[in-house]
C-alpha cells in the first residue's frame, strides 16, 4: 500500500518512509509537456521554464496551469505566465476549479499547535531566503527553545524546510501563503512592531560581532546597548555575519521606505566594517544606497555623511575613485554642517587616500595633516592612527623610507596601546614593506611573518594577499625567484578573486619582477602588459610607471635597446611627474642601461649618477650599491657616439 501525505505519517507502525523533494526543473517540465504537448514547451522553452519556477515545482500548482493551458491550445506560455506577476495574487490564480494549491496549506496550518501557528506565520517577516530560530524568537517576541520546537514541528508537517545548519526556508509558495495568514491575523501596527523588533535584534547582533571583527571605524552612535558578547571569538562573529549578510542586506532595504528607517542606515553603518574586509561591493552598495535614502527622507545629516562614508569606501574599494571623491566631499559637507567632527575628519582623510592612489600626492598629504589638526583629542585616536599609518604609505611611494618608518611606527604605537590588534598589523604589515626596501630583512620577515598569520588565522583575503605581495618581493631582493614567483601568484589570484583592481595592478608588477629574474621574459611581458591596462583604465599612476619600467627592461632583454629606452623614458616622466622616487630611481636604471647597450656611455653614466642620488637619500644601501656596479661597468665601456 501506498501512502501520501505532506505530513511524514510517523504514527504509522511498521511503515518505510520516503521523504519526496520538490520536482527537479527537468522534471517539473516533463508534466508540463505530458498535459500539454512536448511541442508547445519546446516551442517557448523560456517562459515553460519561468512557468515552472512561478509554480514552485509543485505538482499540484503545475496540474491547475497545465489543466488551463490544456483547454486552450492556442493560448501562449507567457500570457498564463503574466498572470504570475503579482506576488500577492499568485495563490488565487494557483486554483481552478476543486482544485487549488492553498488546499493543502489550510489543512496543514488549521491542524498546528498556537504556537507553531504563529511562528509559521510570523517568520514571513524575517527578509532574504532563509531564517534562523533566534531571529523569528525575537520578532515574536517569544523563548527561543519553544520556538525552535515549533520549527522542528513545521519541519515535520512540511510547511517549513531545515537546512541542516540550524537554518530554515519556506517553499515560494509556501511563504506567500504565510504572508496572506499573517494579514488576517495581525494588524499592520503589529506586524511593524515585530518586523521593528527584528531589526532591532539585527543592529544589537550585528553591533556585537563588529567589536570583535572591526571595532576600528568612526561609527555612528547607537541608541541601543548592544547584547553582552554572544559570540565566543571573532570566528563565530564572522560566520554570524556571513549566514545573515543577505538578510541584513535586506532588512536595510525594506526599513528603508518604512516608519523604522533610522534602522537602515544604523545598520548599513555598522556593516561597513564586514564589507571593508569581505570587499563584497555589490551588497555594501545595495546597503549604503538604501541607508543613504533613508538618511535623506528624515532628513538627517548625520546619517548622511556616514551614508556617504560608506558609499565612498564602497566605490574607493573596486577602483571607482573619481565617484569616491565625489562622494567622500558630500559627506564631509554633510559631517561639517551637522557638527560631526570625528565623521569630518575620517571623511577628509579617506579623501585625502584617494587624492593620493590618483597620484595626486601633494593635495593627499594636505588633507592628511588637516585631519591630524582636526583630530588631536585622545577620543580620535583611531583616526590619527590610519591618518599616519597612510602618511607613511605615502612617504614610502616617494621613496622617504626612513620618513616612512616614523610614521608607521607612530600610528603602531596608538594602535597597541589601544589593543586594536588588527590596525597595529596593517602597521606592521606596512612597516615590512619599508624594511625590506631598507633591506634590514630579518626585521622585515619578522613583521611580515606575524601579519600573514594573523591573516590567515582571521581568513582576511585582503590581508594575505598585500603581505604574500611583500613577502614576494622580498624573495626577489634576495634571489629566490621560485619563491617570488609562486607567492606572487597566490597573490595574483586573490586580488582576482576579491576584485580588487589597484591590488590587481600592483601585483602584476611584483610577478612579471619576479617573473623577469627567472628569465621568463615572455610571460613576465604579459603580466606588465595587463598592468598596464588595469592602471591606466583606473588611473593608478604609480604601478603604471612602475610597469613601464617593467616592459623597458623586457625589451632590454629581447635585444630591443631603442624600445627599452623609450619606455624607460615615459615611466620616468609618469615617476617625476608625481614626485615617486623610488620608480623613478628605477626608470633612471632603466634608462642607463638601455643606453649602455646602445653604445652612449655618457647618457648612461648620467641616468645613472642621477638614480644613485635618489636611491641614497631613500636609504636603500643595496640598491645603491648596484647602481655603483653600473657606473663602474659603464666607466670601463668605450665611449661612442651620443643617442640621438
Amino acid at each position: 500500500m501506498l501512502v501520501t501525505s505532506r505530513n511524514r505519517c510517523a504514527e504509522l507502525d511498521g511503515a518505510s518512509l520516503l521523504d519526496l523533494p520538490v520536482p527537479g526543473v527537468e522534471e517539473a517540465l516533463g508534466m508540463l509537456a505530458a498535459r500539454i504537448g512536448r511541442s508547445r514547451v519546446e516551442a517557448d522553452p523560456a517562459n515553460a521554464r519561468a512557468l515552472v519556477d512561478a509554480c514552485g515545482r509543485l505538482p499540484v500548482a503545475l496540474r491547475v496551469n497545465a489543466s488551463r493551458l490544456a483547454v486552450q491550445p492556442g493560448r501562449g506560455l507567457g500570457d498564463l505566465l503574466a498572470r504570475f506577476a503579482d506576488e500577492r495574487s499568485r495563490l488565487t490564480q494557483l486554483a481552478i476549479g476543486d482544485v487549488a494549491v492553498t488546499t493543502s496549506f489550510e489543512l496543514g496550518h488549521r491542524e498546528l499547535a498556537p504556537l507553531a501557528a504563529q511562528v509559521f506565520r510570523n517568520a514571513a517577516l524575517v527578509p532574504g531566503a532563509s531564517f534562523s530560530a533566534e531571529a523569528v524568537a525575537a520578532l515574536l517576541p517569544a523563548d527561543e527553545g519553544l520556538v525552535r520546537r515549533a520549527l522542528g514541528e513545521l519541519v515535520a508537517d512540511n510547511l517549513v524546510q531545515a537546512d541542516g545548519s540550524g537554518r530554515y526556508r519556506y517553499h515560494d509558495l509556501l511563504r506567500l501563503y504565510a504572508v496572506r495568514t499573517l494579514e488576517k491575523a495581525q494588524g499592520g501596527t503589529d506586524r511593524s512592531a515585530a518586523f521593528g523588533r527584528l531589526l532591532t535584534w539585527y543592529l544589537g547582533r550585528t553591533a556585537a560581532a563588529m567589536r570583535l571583527v572591526y571595532a576600528e571605524m568612526v561609527r555612528l552612535p547607537l541608541d541601543i546597548e548592544p547584547p553582552a558578547q554572544p559570540f565566543r571569538d571573532d570566528d563565530a562573529a564572522m560566520a554570524w555575519l556571513n549566514e545573515e549578510v543577505d538578510n541584513l542586506v535586506a532588512a536595510i532595504e525594506e526599513a528603508a521606505a518604512g516608519p523604522h528607517r533610522a534602522r537602515a542606515w544604523q545598520l548599513a553603518d555598522q556593516l561597513r566594517g564586514y564589507f571593508f574586509v569581505g570587499r563584497d561591493a555589490v551588497a555594501w552598495l545595495a546597503g549604503g544606497r538604501a541607508g543613504l535614502a533613508a538618511a535623506e527622507a528624515a532628513g538627517d545629516l548625520r546619517a548622511q555623511a556616514a551614508m556617504h562614508q560608506t558609499l565612498g569606501q564602497a566605490h574607493w574599494s573596486v577602483g571607482h575613485h573619481e565617484l569616491a571623491a565625489e562622494v567622500y566631499a558630500r559627506g564631509m559637507d554633510a559631517a561639517a554642517r551637522s557638527g560631526w567632527l570625528a565623521g569630518e575628519a575620517y571623511l577628509r582623510h579617506n579623501l585625502g587616500l584617494v587624492h593620493a592612489e590618483r597620484g595626486r600626492l601633494d593635495e593627499a598629504e594636505a588633507l592628511y595633516r588637516q585631519t591630524l589638526e582636526i583630530s588631536s583629542g585622545p577620543e580620535f585616536s583611531h583616526i590619527r592612527a590610519v591618518t599616519l599609518n597612510d602618511l607613511g604609505t605615502m612617504c614610502q611611494e616617494r621613496g622617504e623610507l626612513t620618513e616612512a618608518v616614523r610614521y608607521f611606527r607612530a600610528a603602531l604605537e596608538i594602535n597597541q596601546g589601544a589593543a586594536r590588534r588588527p590596525s597595529a598589523i596593517v602597521n606592521r604589515s606596512n612597516l615590512g614593506m619599508v624594511l625590506r626596501q631598507l633591506e634590514e630583512f630579518d626585521a622585515a620577515r619578522d613583521h611580515l611573518d606575524a601579519a600573514l598569520r594573523f591573516y590567515r588565522t582571521t581568513g582576511s583575503r585582503t590581508g594575505q594577499m598585500c603581505v604574500l605581495d611583500e613577502l614576494s618581493q622580498m624573495y626577489r631582493q634576495l634571489g629566490e625567484w621560485f619563491s617570488a614567483v609562486e607567492t606572487a601568484a597566490e597573490a595574483l589570484h586573490i586580488a582576482r578573486e576579491l576584485g580588487d583592481a589597484r591590488s590587481e595592478a600592483g601585483v602584476l608588477n611584483t610577478l612579471g619582477f619576479a617573473l623577469l629574474g627567472s628569465r621568463a621574459v615572455t610571460d613576465a611581458r604579459e603580466r606588465f602588459d595587463e598592468s598596464l591596462a588595469v592602471s591606466r583604465r583606473y588611473g593608478y599612476r604609480y604601478f603604471e610607471a612602475q610597469a613601464a619600467v617593467g616592459v623597458s627592461e623586457t625589451h632590454l632583454l629581447s635585444g630591443a635597446a631603442g624600445k627599452a629606452y623609450a619606455t624607460a623614458q615615459e615611466a620616468y616622466g609618469i615617476a617625476a611627474g608625481k614626485a615617486y622616487r623610488t620608480v623613478q630611481a628605477d626608470a633612471l636604471l632603466a634608462l642607463a642601461r638601455a643606453a649602455l647597450e646602445m653604445g652612449d656611455r655618457h647618457a648612461a653614466s648620467g641616468h645613472g649618477r642621477a638614480a644613485r642620488d635618489l636611491l641614497e637619500t631613500a636609504g636603500a644601501p643595496s640598491r645603491v650599491r648596484d647602481c655603483d656596479a653600473l657606473l663602474a661597468r659603464i666607466a670601463e665601456e668605450p665611449a661612442a657616439s651620443p643617442l640621438g
